[in-house]
């Protein structure tokens, strides 16, 4: 099964006759890991090929990032516009949506606060950043309950704080990178 909802489980799919699951967005490495399991392949790790250093980017210089940009810029391979483009949209983007989700929350708009998660958690997985995943994929996972917002108010204001942070830390990369 291929699907970009993160309320369905592996589990529940296997339940209804899938062998497995990729969750969007995915990378080379999921789709050779989920075939490997069901087909029982022993891949070697070289067949894949990103262009980049088997160390990611987000932990250069010894230091462990908030988000994985490689992997936002791995098909852009030497083509440095094309990466300050990339990023500089994904830079505008999280702002507009950070200011979206901010608002919804002052104005205590649920559906806006969970159509903006749902819209935003596929970026933030892609970018492996697990500080937002987990909030975001809370606030999306809550769309349709009645829990309302005093459940949902500290994954709303964790999710603020976080995904602000890795904004920050993309402006700084973007500053370092192609300014």
């Amino acid at each position: 099964a291929l699907t970009a909802r993160a309320d369905i489980t592996t589990a529940s799919l296997e339940k209804h006759g899938f062998s497995g699951c990729l969750y969007k967005p995915f990378s080379q490495r999921d789709v050779i890991d989920l075939f490997s399991g069901i087909i029982h392949l022993d891949v070697k790790p070289d067949i894949i090929h990103s262009g980049k250093d088997s160390k990611s980017e987000s932990e250069a210089n010894g230091m462990k990032m908030l988000a994985d940009f490689s992997t936002l810029l791995t098909f852009t391979g030497n083509d440095k516009v094309a990466s300050a483009n990339i990023l500089h949209t994904f830079i505008h983007e999280t702002a507009d949506n950070l200011n979206v989700l901010s608002e919804a929350s002052e104005r205590k708009d649920m559906e806006l606060i969970f159509a903006t998660a749902h819209k935003m958690l596929p970026l933030f997985r892609l970018l492996k950043s697990e500080t937002c995943v987990l909030p975001l994929a809370f606030l999306e996972g809550e769309r349709g309950k009645s829990s309302g917002l005093s459940k949902s108010l500290p994954m709303i204001e964790l999710a603020l704080k976080n995904v602000n942070a890795v904004l920050d830390e993309a402006r700084k990369y973007y500053k370092e990178n192609y300014e």
